[in-house]
């Protein structure tokens, strides 16, 4: 181990010299998926890449759903006036099928991506809203309020566990 005056650096380990910050690396080098991008290795650099793919092709879907989907979110009718058949098996007019009230699936689950992507944006906001409040009064405070907050979070995340793990004794 080599020690300069700052900082301490490992003999072949790269992965601790690629975690400082560079100040004439480019803009793209300083974002933080990109960081974690080049750090990673193997299975990791796998996983990370497989789950940002898999979230371009969902936000890509519910961008431009109006074109993808070949039938629009309600419609019950073709371009010729005639009903969509009530579940229909899979055919080349309805990729995979109706359903009983005779809508296109392949439409509504392309619209439906839309939907997704509202709802993950809300709720993704409103977790950090009620995060950041919780994380002001706990830290403020402090003593028996944040020991109280604490012990909410605790039984919060530990009740999903135990319910999993309850059904499945």
């Amino acid at each position: 181990m080599t020690a300069s005056a700052n900082n301490v650096t490992v003999p072949g380990d790269t992965r601790l010299n690629d975690l400082k910050v560079n100040r004439k690396a480019p803009f793209w080098a300083k974002i933080p998926i990109i960081k974690e991008l080049r750090v990673a290795v193997g299975w990791q650099k796998g996983m990370l890449i497989t789950g940002l793919l898999l979230t371009a092709f969902f936000l890509l879907v519910a961008l431009f759903a109006p074109v993808i989907a070949p039938y629009g979110y309600a419609q019950l009718k073709d371009a010729n006036g005639v009903s969509f058949p009530a579940q229909a098996a899979p055919s080349s007019e309805h990729i995979w099928g109706t359903t009983a009230g005779g809508y296109d699936v392949f439409s509504r689950v392309i619209w439906g991506s839309r939907t997704a992507v509202i709802a993950i944006v809300i709720a993704v906001l409103l977790s950090i809203f009620a995060g950041v409040l919780l994380g002001l009064v706990s830290g403020y405070f402090g003593g028996w309020v944040d020991r109280v907050l604490v012990m909410i979070a605790d039984a919060i995340y530990s009740f999903p566990s135990l319910l999993l793990a309850i059904l499945m004794a």
